[in-house]
């Protein structure tokens, strides 16, 4: 049994999620100091259900700004090892 203890609970009921029915969130000691609403902190916990029930997580700009140059970097060096493969081949290198 426990004395002496508080915490804040946020309960999400009918989360309209294929996953949760209910969802429970302890609030962080520090939110009082951040001077959240309780508007915020439900917001939050909805953003966060619908993150985990879409099974994805959150990406950056930046993070989805370097996926193309990712990408272009991964051909250029297979061309790149293409080429050196043919030239060897030929006895060119």
């Amino acid at each position: 049994m426990l004395k002496g203890t508080q915490r804040k609970v946020i309960v999400l009921k009918d989360t309209q999620s294929g996953i949760f029915d209910e969802a429970y969130f302890i609030v962080k000691k520090s939110a009082d100091s951040k001077n959240l609403t309780t508007n915020d902190m439900v917001m939050e916990a909805e953003r966060i259900i619908k993150l985990s029930a879409s099974g994805e997580r959150e990406t950056k700009k930046s993070e989805k700004l370097l996926r193309p140059l990712w990408f272009f970097l991964g051909v250029l060096c297979a061309d790149i090892i293409f080429i050196i493969s043919i030239l060897a081949e030929r006895n060119y290198l």
